[in-house]
């Protein structure tokens, strides 16, 4: 999760921002996907990334914090 929101704008926004940021990346430095927004009650979540367990998406995590410059959490869906 890179972000959570209660306006779906700002959320959009860090989305749109981390896209681009990632498309300036070689296509094998990271393999997050896009980000996407998925409405959670009342809160917007920017997500990147989906990993077959914990270790891997801490990996992709602390890879991300790096790129993006930002602290990431990880959430399980």
């Amino acid at each position: 999760q890179l972000g959570a929101f209660t306006q779906e704008v700002n959320a959009e926004a860090l989305a749109g921002r981390t896209a681009a940021l990632l498309s300036f990346l070689d296509p094998g430095a990271l393999s997050a996907g896009s980000p996407r927004i998925e409405k959670d009650g009342t809160v917007y979540r920017v997500l990147l990334g989906a990993t077959p367990d914990r270790s891997a998406a801490q990996a992709l995590a602390r890879e991300l914090e790096k790129v993006l410059e930002r602290p990431t959490s990880l959430v399980l869906r």
